[in-house]
């Protein structure tokens, strides 16, 4: 023989059904946020109850309910349990509640989800065979505050030599020396490279100045060329630049260093941000007894390659 579940009978709608939290803020910054969720409503149906149901939203936890309060329901004794999105009153005491009987139930140990807004709640009465329900709102706050700092890309150099004028004797190995200062600062999270490149200077007509190029202890013949120093911050020097050495600019600026004996643009570097480095190259020329007189000009610069 085969059996079947007992069909429930939906006989009325609740009326004044409401629903409140004692704490509306919604757990989306995992703080915990318990709180006592109290329903009210107005019974539709006579009934001998045996549970009350109430949907709560997702997420919702409640592993220890407990149920401060309980009115209107002739003396009843309940307990409840959460399963999923459904908080479940037993009740026990086999009362009759009459049709139009105002009731209160407050259930504590709940502890809110993270859904925000509007929520809907369905209650709903049993006395096992026989249900009424009906249907409240309450609001959940977002607890947290979005937070976003913008912080500007920044690069600030300076460069205290617009111009300079050289002026070695011909045939000797004096070198007319004028230091320049240049700085940095920015805070571009990977730092910088600063490259420095010139052509050979020319007069004009066919005759030029050419950069040294390789590393020398001092300048001879006709010849441009520069010694390098930083200070201030964690920049460094990038080969072949020295503070005790000459060498002249490459023709194209680059970020990569060539190393060994050859012109390097790149002039110095640093892997992070930095308040103030001071970069100072001391440029310098021979001139060789032979080099055509005039009037040699050329322009050095500096490319300042962020890593942001």
């Amino acid at each position: 023989m085969l059996s079947e579940s007992p069909a429930f009978a939906t006989n009325g709608s609740l009326t004044g059904v409401s629903w409140s939290v004692s704490n509306n803020t919604a757990n989306v910054a995992a703080e915990g946020n318990a709180a006592t969720y109290t329903w009210a409503f107005t019974t539709a149906t006579t009934l001998t109850l045996t549970s009350i149901t109430f949907t709560v939203p997702t997420g919702t936890t409640g592993a220890s309910l407990t149920v401060p309060g309980l009115y209107g329901l002739g003396g009843d004794s309940a307990s409840a349990a959460l399963t999923g999105t459904t908080a479940t009153l037993t009740l026990t005491g086999g009362a009759s509640i009459a049709a139009g009987t105002s009731v209160e139930v407050a259930i504590a140990g709940f502890t809110n989800g993270t859904a925000t807004g509007s929520k809907l709640t369905t209650v709903t009465t049993s006395d096992g065979t026989n249900t009424d329900s009906g249907t409240a709102s309450t609001n959940f706050a977002n607890n947290t505050t979005s937070v976003t700092v913008i912080v500007p890309e920044s690069l600030t150099f300076t460069n205290n030599k617009s111009s300079i004028t050289l002026t070695p004797v011909p045939g000797t190995p004096a070198v007319e020396q004028t230091p320049a200062t240049l700085t940095v600062s920015t805070n571009a999270r990977s730092g910088y490279t600063l490259s420095a490149c010139a052509a050979s200077l020319s007069d004009g007509h066919s005759n030029t100045i050419p950069q040294q190029s390789t590393v020398v202890a001092g300048l001879t013949g006709s010849a441009f060329g520069a010694t390098a120093s930083v200070s201030g911050g964690s920049a460094s020097l990038q080969s072949p630049w020295s503070s005790s050495t000459y060498i002249g600019y490459a023709a194209t600026c680059s970020v990569t260093p060539t190393g060994g004996g050859a012109p390097s643009s790149p002039l110095v570097a640093y892997a992070g941000p930095t308040s103030g480095d001071t970069i100072t190259p001391t440029n310098a020329a021979s001139i060789s007894a032979t080099q055509a007189a005039g009037t040699y000009t050329g322009t050095i610069n500096y490319l300042l390659t962020p890593g942001y």
